[in-house]
């Protein structure tokens, strides 16, 4: 089973916006465009969060395929995938409502938009970008590895 480009793309994509935001890189702070307060870790970030979700849809035939063999559970897998694509792609979006601006900043006052609850928000859906494509994998496995024993079983 041979990956295709788009997976090695994403996986390089990835791990290259992973290095700069671990190693706390001083593009992060810069404006994307001079005067804006549009800073370069968030399109880094936002870049990354898509690129994480590709790489493991990409990378994974059985699931991105659409075989006329397809189960339904393929179709399942899929389908979260591409939604959590599709999430991925309006996290900066998402972000900038909720916090009010582009450098995600928030501060402790009354309006909802730009608060510390709003925040807990943020930082959740942020997270759930993360782990889930990530749980939705090993879920995938477990899966797999359940049909072919049982499969074994039944033979």
């Amino acid at each position: 089973m041979k990956a295709s480009p788009l997976t090695y793309i994403s996986f390089i994509i990835l791990v290259f916006c992973l290095f700069l935001i671990v190693t706390g890189s001083p593009i992060l702070t810069m404006p994307v465009i001079k005067g804006s307060a549009f800073p370069f870790g968030t399109l880094i970030s936002w870049i990354g969060l898509i690129a994480l979700t590709n790489s493991i849809y990409s990378g994974f035939n059985k699931i991105n395929s659409s075989d006329s063999s397809d189960s339904s559970d393929h179709r399942l897998f899929r389908f979260a995938f591409r939604s959590f694509i599709i999430l991925a792609a309006l996290w900066g979006f998402i972000g900038f409502l909720l916090a009010g601006n582009w450098a995600f900043t928030f501060q402790n006052h009354e309006e909802f938009r730009g608060s510390i609850e709003a925040s807990k928000y943020f930082w959740t859906f942020t997270a759930a970008l993360v782990f889930i494509p990530i749980l939705l994998i090993l879920v995938f496995w477990f899966v797999s590895a359940v049909r072919k024993l049982m499969k074994r079983i039944n033979y």
